[in-house]
């Protein structure tokens, strides 16, 4: 399977083991990174975004969303909607796997097939109005094309104001994949996010964060009640726990293995296998 991340800046450390975990856990996997910046990382197929922009990402570029931010990551979060797609259509990708670079894999993509709906984007949930890229699995570029053209259709109808609210991060990329899938339910599969009739499930967000923390700010056993698992797990409900060496949940007695893990930490070394 082909997984594609993308960056924008100067590489962090966790990119690394986010990488490692994925050539580890599936070991036939084809790694691409999009970058801009210097790195030695072996294990993976380094694409410089500059060779790969196309002129409908350049647009988006120059609009300047969150261009009062000095933290880059509300922009880049969102114009990795569309360096995803230069990347895949640079090197004739049909299919793809895409999460953020925080994120640590725990079972492979033949193990998760059957969660997944090949005519449609799966994705996971975060809240009631938010989508995420803890883990999405991308079936086939005519799927995918639909999504960026709805997500960029969108952004060039923003009214001033609405766009000092991109700025403002009233609005930001996984709440506008929302409006997104709201105006077209048949392009997405939202993807099990919580203990049900499958053995796995997927995080978006909220088990990691309740298993290492968050960054700077909350240690381990923080939840986040907007979120859709937060709220579960906040209830005592659903009870994650890590095994040594993979994540579990557990709920009304029973064994559910996590596929992912958001490492929001950035603790991804203590955490791999």
């Amino acid at each position: 399977m082909n997984y594609l991340l993308i960056h924008d800046g100067p590489l962090p450390r966790h990119v690394k083991y986010c990488i490692n975990q994925i050539r580890t856990i599936d070991e036939d996997s084809s790694i691409y990174l999009g970058i801009n910046s210097n790195s030695n990382i072996k294990n993976a197929t380094l694409v410089d975004l500059q060779d790969i922009v196309s002129s409908r990402t350049e647009e988006v570029i120059n609009m300047n969303l969150f261009s009062g931010e000095e933290n880059r990551l509300w922009a880049t979060s969102l114009l990795r909607i569309f360096y995803l797609y230069d990347l895949a259509i640079k090197y004739n990708i049909k299919e793809f796997i895409h999460f953020d670079n925080d994120v640590l894999i725990f079972k492979k993509y033949n193990e998760l097939k059957s969660n997944f709906d090949f005519n449609k984007l799966n994705i996971t949930p975060l809240t009631n109005d938010q989508l995420i890229f803890g883990y999405s699995f991308i079936p086939s570029m005519e799927v995918y094309a639909k999504i960026v053209d709805s997500v960029y259709s969108f952004l060039f109808k923003l009214s001033e104001y609405e766009k000092e609210s991109l700025k403002s991060k009233t609005m930001n990329e996984m709440k506008l994949l929302n409006i997104v899938y709201e105006d077209n339910k048949d392009l997405f599969n939202l993807l099990n996010i919580l203990p049900g009739s499958s053995d796995t499930i997927f995080d978006p967000a909220s088990y990691g964060q309740f298993l290492t923390g968050t960054k700077d700010r909350f240690s381990k056993g923080f939840t986040d009640s907007r979120h859709i698992a937060g709220k579960e797990i906040s209830s005592g409900k659903v009870k994650p726990h890590f095994n040594k060496k993979y994540p579990e949940v557990t709920y009304d007695n029973k064994l559910f293995q996590l596929a992912n893990l958001h490492v929001h930490s950035k603790k991804l070394k203590k955490y791999s296998s």
